[in-house]
């Protein structure tokens, strides 16, 4: 028996541009989702794309988000996805930089997901909509880099 939940894909690039993605989306279940993992292979090395998830319907300024990235509106709330590529301890940095931004609650980010994530040492965010979560993500806006000083 495989458990639908749980069930993980890793494809390449060229499994993506020839419709492998698509034909797993088009055979889920309505009851599960698809997520993108922040862990990355890259010639054997493992990197991760950055992510947070929001909470609320509303994006303030991000003052403490110093790298590129994309907005996903996600339906009730959005997710960020950076455009750099991150080693181990980089993300960990990152992830517990913005941990810091949760306290006292600010900036709309998801303290309970950076937390859980943190333990796990990946990251992901729906791409697909399902029964309690139906709204399908999509594009909204670049977040530019700020940097500091």
């Amino acid at each position: 028996m495989v458990d639908e939940k749980n069930k993980v894909f890793e494809l390449t690039i060229e499994d993506v541009r020839n419709g492998k993605l698509e034909k797993i989306c088009k055979g889920l279940s309505v009851e599960n989702a698809i997520g993108l993992s922040s862990k990355v292979s890259v010639e054997g090395a493992e990197y991760h794309i950055p992510q947070l998830d929001f909470i609320g319907d509303k994006m303030g300024e991000l003052p403490g988000l110093k790298m590129p990235g994309i907005i996903v509106l996600s339906g009730s709330s959005y997710h960020f996805y950076g455009s750099t590529l991150l080693n181990r301890g980089e993300w960990i940095n990152f992830m517990e930089g913005n941990l810091k931004l949760t306290e006292p609650y600010q900036f709309n980010l998801d303290k309970n997901y950076i937390e859980i994530h943190l333990k796990k040492l990946s990251s992901s965010l729906r791409i697909t909509p399902a029964f309690y979560k139906p709204y399908q993500p999509c594009f909204c806006g670049l977040h530019k880099s700020i940097r500091s000083g």
